[in-house]
């Protein structure tokens, strides 16, 4: 079991690796701590829809019925929630505004430049134009492309998580993920929330169930970026944290559950790229080969980025039990991203109509 959570992990912190070890390629680019807000603007690009999926999964995978169960009934489960990356979050153009520092196209000799979705080795070219380090020509990070490490274009993030009947036709929802270690990175997430059952007040004997959802999730993660440049501290964080309310319908039939829900998500993320780079070498256009750069400089804790995500939600689902073992899958509309969850899990009865 903890063999599977581990690879499931590792579906998320993948990504993180790459997108976090590849935006120090970025950092030569500033020429000297005067153009610091050219490669700001530069990987904030980059990084950007990485930022905004990432604020989207908080909301993801909460349920799979809307019965809520008996007193200390209870339920428990993993759960892996993807958001699907669309061709337009795989490139952007070069920002506007920008001094000092030319774009010169990719390796191909295309203008949009990859994102971390975008494709691999397709490595985009600047040209530092003033400063101590004009002339020098290097290369940016190219994309991490999960269709190509998934067989799936969508970023994954897996989750454990249960919920236990306490009165009232009423569930306490928790989830968490123990901070794993993969690699450079840690990761983690813990939320809570709160499902009601409303038919009982309206019609208790109803032939299909109706709740609503309240619910809370923060992801945490840290990749270790030490090892490009020499420095101390070289980290960077990821923040996620995002609200979920829902109200949730589903019917029985059998071992099969149909189940819907209609609400609104709001999601952020943070990013903070800590500690002081030596910037002493770049990766060179001509020779693709790391050169030494003609003036050294230092940044220190260099970059904050803040990404929000929100919009009303829309999803669809089916669930199939065996015995006390479920498997459910679900796919939404967040604003407009689409999302997909798919669940394992083991739980005792749920409720009869009953109230308790």
């Amino acid at each position: 079991m903890k063999k599977y959570l581990l690879m499931l992990s590792a579906l998320f912190t993948l990504s993180l690796v790459d997108a976090q070890d590849k935006l120090a390629y970025y950092f030569a680019g500033a020429g000297d701590p005067s153009g610091k807000a050219n490669i700001e603007t530069l990987i904030g690009s980059f990084i950007k829809p990485l930022g905004q999926d990432v604020a989207v999964l908080p909301g993801m995978g909460w349920y799979s019925t809307a019965k809520t169960h008996k007193k200390w009934g209870f339920d428990l489960s993993v759960s892996v929630n993807s958001v699907f990356v669309s061709n337009e979050d795989k490139f952007y153009n070069f920002p506007g505004g920008l001094t000092g520092l030319d774009y010169l196209g990719t390796d191909s000799g295309n203008d949009p430049i990859p994102t971390v979705y975008g494709p691999e080795s397709e490595n985009p070219i600047f040209e530092i134009t003033t400063g101590p380090n004009a002339g020098v020509r290097y290369k940016g990070a190219d994309g991490f492309d999960p269709e190509a490490e998934y067989f799936l274009s969508a970023q994954p993030i897996y989750t454990i998580q249960g919920g236990i009947g306490l009165f009232k036709n009423t569930d306490l929802r928790f989830r968490i993920t123990p901070q794993t270690t993969i690699s450079t990175v840690k990761f983690g997430n813990w939320g809570l929330g709160v499902m009601h059952d409303v038919l009982q007040h309206i019609s208790p004997e109803s032939k299909f169930d109706l709740s609503v959802f309240l619910g809370y999730t923060q992801i945490n993660g840290t990749v270790d970026l030490s090892g490009i440049y020499s420095g101390n501290g070289q980290e960077a964080k990821v923040t996620a944290s995002g609200f979920t309310g829902q109200a949730i319908i589903s019917k029985e039939f059998s071992v099969l559950t149909v189940y819907g829900g209609v609400g609104y998500d709001a999601g952020k993320t943070t990013i903070d790229i800590n500690g002081a780079y030596t910037v002493d070498e770049y990766i060179d256009a001509d020779s693709d080969t790391e050169t030494p750069l003609p003036q050294v400089f230092t940044l220190t804790n260099p970059f904050t980025y803040d990404y929000e995500n929100s919009g009303f939600r829309f999803t669809g689902g089916l669930r199939l039990r065996l015995g006390p073992i479920t498997l459910n899958g679900d796919y939404s509309f967040v604003g407009d991203k689409r999302v997909l969850a798919v669940g394992l899990g083991f739980l005792t009865d749920a409720k009869s109509n009953e109230k308790n």
